[in-house]
């Protein structure tokens, strides 16, 4: 059986994660992370808050 390893992958031009801002649509790529960064760290405090909440009707503690 002989081995061979294979040659790079072909890339479609809009598969690229642009490595500088000068690259072609870089900053709406990067714009796109901060806005799900921002947008998972808003989902994960309001779904803290909503836990505390469930967690206080629950149990009835004085929680904070």
């Amino acid at each position: 059986m002989k081995l061979t390893t294979p040659g790079p992958l072909p890339t479609a031009a809009g598969n690229i994660i642009p490595s500088t801002l000068q690259s072609p649509d870089a900053v709406r790529f990067w714009l796109a992370v901060l806005f799900t960064g921002v947008g998972t760290g808003i989902g994960a405090a309001a779904l803290t808050r909503l836990l505390e909440v469930v967690q206080h009707v629950a149990w009835s503690g004085s929680g904070h």
